[in-house]
């Protein structure tokens, strides 16, 4: 593993590169997570691609999330990061929202893409609720969820708690500390 950090106007970015093989660029999804969560789901696939993996601003130990952030700006890491790698070209890879991060980077920058990994692609939150919302209600359980949730929005709790109080009536682990800035990006990411 090879640690570092690329600059981008008003802060810097974070990078981690492992494996062997053709240079890869992994993007974060448009909420932001850090890159530890990605590479330990990607080190599972045992693929021969060196890979980067980097924290976008507001996460792991990136700069600070600055106050214009929207989630295109995660694009811009992107590039700052593949020039800090010193190749003309990348494979990028994204998954949900990175992978349409990923689309967009490759309309911006065409000759920096060598190659696309595009797992389970989605353009926000909002969208796949929408498309998705029809067969959430059809589920017998759906009503008592949904109570569940009124329920705890009843409780003054912060913003974290309350989704993870959410999160958990899903039966979804707790696999990560979410950073002070996460609810800001999710926001943003989804509009």
């Amino acid at each position: 593993m090879t640690e570092s950090w690329a600059s981008i106007a008003g802060g810097s970015i974070y990078a981690e590169t492992d494996g062997e093989g053709p240079d890869a660029l992994f993007m974060p999804v448009a909420w932001g997570v850090s890159h530890d969560f990605y590479q330990v789901l990607w080190s599972n696939l045992d693929l021969a691609l060196r890979v980067t993996f980097f924290d976008p601003e507001g996460t792991g130990i990136s700069s600070l999330l600055p106050r214009d952030w929207s989630p295109a700006r995660i694009i811009d890491e992107a590039e700052a990061v593949r020039q800090s790698m010193g190749e003309e070209q990348v494979i990028l890879a994204g998954h949900a929202s990175g992978a349409f991060l990923s689309l967009a980077y490759a309309l911006d920058h065409p000759d920096r893409v060598a190659a696309m990994i595009l797992i389970s692609p989605f353009a926000s939150y909002a969208r796949a609720s929408r498309l998705s919302a029809g067969r959430l209600e059809a589920n017998p359980n759906w009503s008592a969820f949904q109570k569940r949730v009124a329920d705890i929005r009843r409780v003054k709790l912060s913003a974290q708690d309350r989704f993870r109080a959410i999160f958990k009536e899903q039966r979804a682990l707790d696999l990560f500390e979410y950073g002070p800035h996460y609810f800001e990006m999710a926001d943003a990411a989804d509009e």
